[in-house]
């Protein structure tokens, strides 16, 4: 078999998960989706937050609010710059 036959066969039925396997040993289907790899962090963000409030002497509802809000938004603006950039589900 020549290299010619065989990259016809590996691209034939999904090309881009070929060449993603191939080059970067990325399973495209194993990738987290960027909409729950958010869930963690937030859930880690407010415990934190809970949980640091005693040792500074913060009142707890005002360090929880205040570290959530800025989790949230650097999560959007994390999630906003990964859109574009998703890898496109595999068919």
């Amino acid at each position: 078999m020549d290299g010619h036959q065989l990259a016809e066969e590996l691209t034939a039925h999904d090309a881009f998960a070929a060449h993603v396997d191939a080059e970067l040993g990325i399973d495209p289907n194993a990738v987290t989706n960027p909409r729950h790899a958010h869930i963690f962090p937030a859930i880690a963000f407010t415990v934190g937050s809970i949980q640091s409030c005693p040792s500074g002497g913060a009142r707890w509802a005002a360090a929880v609010a205040r570290i959530v809000t800025g989790a949230a938004l650097a999560t959007a603006v994390t999630y906003g710059i990964g859109q574009p950039v998703e890898l496109p589900a595999s068919e």
